[in-house]
C-alpha cells in the first residue's frame, strides 16, 4: 500500500522542508511512521516542534490521505 510505505520511506527522502528534517534529526525521528506514535501535544513538547511544524506535519499527512494517523 502507497501509504504504508510512505510512513516507513526515510523523511530526509521527503518532500518535506529543511527545517522538518532537521526537527526530525534532532528528535531521532527517522520515519513518519515513529513520529505517529505520539499524539500532537507530545509532538509540540520536543525541541524543535514548533506551529510551523505542526502545520508542516499535519498538512503533508493529510495531502497523502493519511489524516487519520494523527492524534490530538
Amino acid at each position: 500500500m502507497k501509504t504504508t510505505n510512505l510512513l516507513n520511506q526515510p523523511i530526509s527522502e521527503l518532500n518535506l522542508s529543511d527545517e522538518f528534517k532537521e526537527m526530525a534529526k534532532t528528535n531521532r525521528f527517522e520515519m513518519l511512521s515513529e513520529m505517529t506514535e505520539f499524539t500532537l501535544l507530545e509532538l509540540q513538547g520536543m525541541p524543535l516542534f514548533n506551529l510551523r511544524m505542526v502545520v508542516e506535519y499535519v498538512s503533508f499527512l493529510t495531502d497523502n490521505g493519511l489524516e487519520g494517523m494523527v492524534e490530538d
